[in-house]
């Protein structure tokens, strides 16, 4: 989603320069285009950033920041330039954890990738 806004060009331009010695300036038309970082709701999109993540596990972004590091839940991955959590990755931590999870199959990379964590870091 885009969002565009025009700025008239009749707008005068102010500079630290002492107006009297100078006559306004004019801006020529310019447009100022704005892509939303978010364009699904948060139920429809993949990934979330750390207070969307916090918030989807009932935590605050400062408690997701110390299971994080103590290693009682799983790091951000760099998508785009961004540090996102993945939400089946997020599914799935909770899964295991309240104990509806099933064992661990090696089809899908998901599943290897959560046993590998919590063969490392244990359960909370």
């Amino acid at each position: 989603m885009r969002i565009t806004a025009s700025i008239p060009s009749t707008l005068p331009l102010l500079s630290h320069t002492n107006v009297h010695d100078e006559a306004p300036l004019q801006l020529n038309t310019m447009q100022i285009v704005a892509s939303l970082i978010h364009a699904l709701p948060a139920n429809e999109r993949r990934c979330f950033d750390r207070k969307e993540a916090a918030s989807y596990l009932g935590v605050s972004p400062a408690h997701l920041d110390k299971l994080v590091k103590n290693g009682l839940a799983p790091q951000p991955i760099g998508f785009l330039g961004r540090k996102v959590w993945d939400k089946a990755v997020l599914d799935r931590l909770l899964d295991s954890l309240s104990g509806i999870a099933g064992s661990y199959g090696d089809n899908d990379h998901l599943d290897r990738e959560l046993a590998e964590f919590e063969a490392k870091h244990g359960h909370a």
